[in-house]
């Protein structure tokens, strides 16, 4: 039986958002667990993780987490995380654009929803203050564009973008209207 992963890696970003507001000093190390939850979260690391530093400490838990698994078998670990995916096939029955035009006969390049993704994210990051609430919307666009652009979509995948944003919301609520609305509130 197959089960989505993506409720687990919204349950991660959730964690996120509590942290950075109940022990922020946790919040890189938590951030960094739950971006290696899934291969196209890379598209997220400039929205989330603005300073070295957090980048740093992120990396350290994703290379934690994810070296005893390459380390087994690096040639079925790489093949499992980013050949399979490469080279899968199209999928018109995907919810994306691009299957939708493909129907029509239209074409679209596979390597569109990367740069229109990365694009996003990197629009995102020349911001130089972004509340927590607006750096998970930004990464739950980032994602809806990578996704239906794509050549495979299916309502899971579109499901963590659900979670983002509720993620983006939950941070709104913790913000409290004074913090959203002053110039000194934090920058993570």
């Amino acid at each position: 039986m197959y089960d989505w992963s993506e409720p687990v890696v919204v349950f991660l970003f959730a964690s996120v958002v509590f942290v950075r507001f109940r022990f922020p000093s946790m919040a890189p190390w938590i951030t960094g667990l739950a971006l290696v939850g899934k291969q196209y979260l890379f598209l997220a690391v400039p929205i989330l993780l603005r300073r070295w530093r957090d980048l740093l400490k992120a990396s350290i838990v994703a290379v934690l987490v994810t070296a005893p698994f390459a380390l087994w078998n690096l040639k079925d670990f790489w093949r499992s995380l980013v050949t399979f995916h490469l080279l899968q096939p199209f999928r018109d029955d995907s919810l994306s654009y691009m299957a939708m035009l493909a129907r029509r006969h239209i074409y679209i390049p596979g390597w569109l929803p990367f740069v229109m993704g990365a694009a996003v994210s990197v629009i995102a990051w020349r911001k130089r203050r972004l509340l927590p609430a607006t750096q998970f919307a930004a990464c739950a666009l980032s994602l809806l564009v990578f996704f239906a652009f794509n050549k495979q979509a299916y309502c899971n995948y579109y499901f963590l973008v659900i979670g983002l944003l509720a993620c983006s919301l939950a941070s709104v609520a913790e913000e409290g209207p004074l913090q959203r609305h002053t110039e000194s509130s934090r920058e993570y």
